[in-house]
C-alpha cells in the first residue's frame, strides 16, 4: 500500500465520498459547518477561524456535498461524516501524482 506522496508515473489509493445533510434546522448546519468544514467569524471587527476536521486533512472540494480524500484518511471523514447523517457514501479510486500533488498543497 502506498503511504507517502511521492508516485512517479503510477497511481495511488484515494477515496471519493459523497455525503448529503437533508433537512435540518439553521443551528444544526451550522454546527455541521463549524466542525467538520470550518468557518470564518467575524467578532468585534476582528476575522478568526474556527477549525473544523477537514482543516487539518487534505482534501478538495468536488462540488456540494462531495470530497476526495487520500485512502489513510477515508474512515476518519466517513465517521466525523456518519456523526451528522447516514447518507454518506465513499469509493476507493486510484489519484495520479498530479492529483496527489494536489492534495498535498491544496490549503482547504
Amino acid at each position: 500500500m502506498h503511504r507517502g506522496v511521492r508516485v512517479r508515473g503510477g497511481t495511488a489509493p484515494g477515496a471519493i465520498i459523497a455525503y448529503h445533510l437533508g433537512e435540518g434546522s439553521r443551528s444544526r448546519i451550522s454546527r455541521f459547518t463549524e466542525r467538520v468544514l470550518g468557518q470564518d467569524r467575524r467578532e468585534n471587527g476582528r476575522l478568526y477561524r474556527r477549525r473544523g476536521l477537514l482543516d487539518q486533512i487534505p482534501h478538495w472540494k468536488v462540488s456540494r456535498g462531495v470530497l476526495v480524500v487520500r485512502a489513510q484518511d477515508r474512515a476518519r471523514v466517513v465517521r466525523e461524516l456518519r456523526r451528522w447523517t447516514r447518507d454518506v457514501e465513499a469509493w476507493p479510486i486510484p489519484l495520479t501524482s498530479k492529483q496527489l500533488r494536489r492534495l498535498a498543497t491544496h490549503p482547504e
